[in-house]
């Protein structure tokens, strides 16, 4: 902090952004990163890219160390995903709630991407995750010991919000253009549905994911925090 103060203060009175003078000033009285985003927003904001809280914070992930986790009965499979976000949200997500597994499937970016690592907030180093190529015999592994479920929107699946969820299970979602692939469907010893009520159809995938999962974590947990 000290640093970039005595950068902005030594620009001369010519520089064509006449509030970097206040801007340091006002820098002589930030003592935490808090403040320190707040006085040089306009900085960020419209000279560069923002700056993430988790880039202010020297041991981005040591607040993490001390944390007990409690982990859900609960595996996820992507199933050709495209989107590196999509991923990454997801597993923000997910590690939130304390899923058990991740399966990647396919051509689904891995936490190896850059941009599911940005995505993630740092998240990717706490899950338990593995990539498969061909998703069916993944299936036929899980299937043995776990429900599949798989999350679309056909107009055979059954409302989330109508059905208890079996344990342990496995969340099924698939690609944001395509939805989860026929043979993978068959694969299903149930589908279910988020339900809607305005003309777009569907959710973001990411989005959908984190309502699926709430509801998972909501039924589980509601009686009893353990065997979840």
């Amino acid at each position: 902090m000290d640093n970039f103060h005595d950068c902005i203060e030594s620009i001369n009175d010519s520089f064509p952004y006449p509030d970097w003078k206040t801007i340091a000033l006002s820098l002589k009285g930030a003592n935490t990163a808090e403040e320190f985003l707040y006085i040089t927003r306009d900085i960020w904001h419209n000279h560069g890219r923002v700056l993430r809280d988790v880039e202010m914070v020297s041991d981005g992930v040591k607040h993490y160390n001390d944390q007990q986790v409690n982990q859900l009965t609960l595996d996820v499979v992507l199933e050709n995903l495209r989107s590196a976000f999509n991923v990454g949200s997801i597993i923000r997500t997910g590690e939130c709630f304390g899923v058990n597994k991740f399966y990647f499937c396919g051509y689904t970016p891995t936490p190896d991407n850059e941009k599911v690592k940005k995505t993630s907030m740092k998240t990717d180093v706490f899950v338990d995750w593995e990539h498969r190529k061909l998703i069916l015999p993944l299936l036929e592994e899980l299937k043995q010991t776990k429900v599949i479920i798989a999350m679309e929107t056909d107009k055979t699946a059954k409302n989330i919000y109508d059905i208890e969820i079996p344990k342990p299970a496995v969340l099924i979602f698939g690609n944001e253009a395509d939805g989860i692939s026929e043979p993978t469907r068959m694969m299903a010893d149930m589908i279910l549905k988020i339900p809607v009520q305005g003309w777009k159809n569907s959710f973001n995938v990411a989005t959908a994911f984190g309502i699926a999962c709430y509801e998972v974590f909501r039924q589980w947990t509601k009686n009893s925090k353990k065997d979840v």
